[in-house]
C-alpha cells in the first residue's frame, strides 16, 4: 500500500541521514525524528485548566503534568503510522482517582465531617450529666443566698419569741417550751422545703443539660447527613465521567484494532490477487511452448510462492511509526 504523508517524510529523513536497509530503523532514535514529529504535528496542547508551569516533562511524543491536587497525568501522542488516529494525543496513565477525596476538593467540609463523625460516635451517658463548674457555682450561690435569708428570718423569729416570753414572764413555763418547739418545727419545715427546691433546681439544670446535649447530637447528625448527601452528589458525576472516559478510550482502542485488521486483510487480498495474476500470466505464456509448460508448471508455483514470504511483506520505514 502507498505510504501516507508522514511515512513519506520519515522515509525522506532516513535517506537524508544516509540510513539504508536494516539501518533505516535507526531513524526513529535520531534527534531529527523528534524534530520532524514536532514540526509535522505541532506542539501538544495542554488540557483545559492546565498551565505550562504545571508541566513536568515534555517531548513531541508526550507530556507529563501535575494537576492542582498533586496528581500526575501522562499524555502520549499516537505514533502508529498505520492507525487512523496517527498524531492524536490521549491521556494514557494517571494516579488521580475517579472520585477525588473530599479533603482535596474542600478541606473545610472534610474537617467538619471528621469532627461531626467523632462527636456523633461518642456514647451518651444514660444518666443525668454532671453540671459544669460555672453552672454549679451559680446554683450554689442561689442556695447560699436563700439560706442566708432563712437564717435571718429564723433569728428574727427566735428573738421575737424570746422577747415575748420574757415580757410575759412565761419563759420557764410549759407554754414557753411549747412555743419554742413549734418555732423549731416550723423552721425545720421551711429548711426542708428550701433544700428540696435547691435539689429541684440542680436536677432541672442537669436535665436541661442532657436535653441540650440530645438536641445538639440530633443537629450534628442532620448536618452530617446533609454533608454526606452533598459529597455523594459531588462524587456520582465524577465517577460517571471517569467511566465515560474509560469507555471512550476502550472504543478508540477497539477501532484502531479493527482498522489495522481490515488493512491487513486488504494487503493479503491484494498480494493474493497479484500472485494469482502473475501465475496465470506465466502459465499462459509457457503453455504456448511445446514441452515446456508441463516441465515448468510445478517450478513456477514454487517460485511465485516464494515471492509472498521472506522479507517481501515487511513494511518500509515509516510503516508503523517506529513501533515495530
Amino acid at each position: 500500500m502507498a505510504l501516507n504523508a508522514f511515512q513519506t517524510e520519515v522515509q525522506k529523513l532516513a535517506k537524508k541521514l544516509g540510513l539504508q536497509g536494516s539501518d533505516e530503523q535507526r531513524v526513529y532514535a535520531s534527534p531529527e525524528y523528534s524534530q520532524l514529529v514536532g514540526k509535522y504535528f505541532g506542539q501538544i496542547d495542554l488540557p483545559a485548566g492546565v498551565t505550562e508551569d504545571m508541566v513536568t516533562f515534555r517531548t513531541p511524543f508526550g507530556i507529563e503534568y501535575k494537576d492542582q491536587y498533586g496528581y500526575i497525568h501522562k499524555l502520549e501522542r499516537n505514533m502508529d503510522a498505520r492507525s487512523p488516529q496517527l498524531g492524536q494525543v490521549n491521556e494514557k496513565t494517571t494516579d488521580r482517582p475517579a472520585i477525588l477525596p473530599l479533603e482535596k476538593t474542600n478541606p473545610g467540609i472534610a474537617e467538619a465531617m471528621k469532627l461531626l463523625t467523632e462527636r456523633t460516635s461518642q456514647p451518651m451517658s444514660s444518666g443525668l450529666p454532671k453540671l459544669d463548674p460555672d453552672t454549679l457555682a451559680e446554683l450554689q450561690a442561689i442556695a447560699k443566698g436563700n439560706q442566708d435569708q432563712l437564717d435571718q428570718l429564723f433569728e428574727r423569729g427566735r428573738g421575737d419569741l424570746i422577747t415575748g416570753l420574757y415580757g410575759s414572764g412565761n419563759n420557764r413555763s410549759t407554754l414557753a417550751n411549747d412555743a419554742s418547739a413549734r418555732l423549731l418545727q416550723e423552721q425545720g419545715i421551711v429548711q426542708s422545703d428550701k433544700l428540696g427546691k435547691d435539689a429541684e433546681r440542680e436536677l432541672a439544670a442537669r436535665a436541661g443539660s442532657r436535653d441540650a446535649a440530645i438536641n445538639l447530637r440530633g443537629q450534628d447528625i442532620q448536618y452530617l447527613m446533609g454533608l454526606l448527601g452533598q459529597d455523594t452528589a459531588r462524587a456520582v458525576p465524577s465517577a460517571q465521567l471517569s467511566q465515560q472516559q474509560s469507555e471512550l478510550r476502550e472504543n478508540s482502542r477497539q477501532f484502531d484494532l479493527q482498522y489495522l485488521l481490515e488493512q491487513e486483510k486488504m494487503k493479503q487480498q491484494q498480494r493474493s490477487g497479484l500472485m494469482s495474476a502473475l501465475a496465470g500470466i506465466a502459465s499462459a505464456g509457457l503453455s504456448l511452448i511445446p514441452g515446456v509448460g508441463p516441465i515448468l508448471g510445478a517450478a513456477s508455483s514454487s517460485i511465485f510462492g516464494g515471492l509472498t514470504g521472506g522479507k517481501a511483506g515487511r513494511p518500509p520505514v515509516g510503516g508503523d511509526g517506529g513501533y515495530g
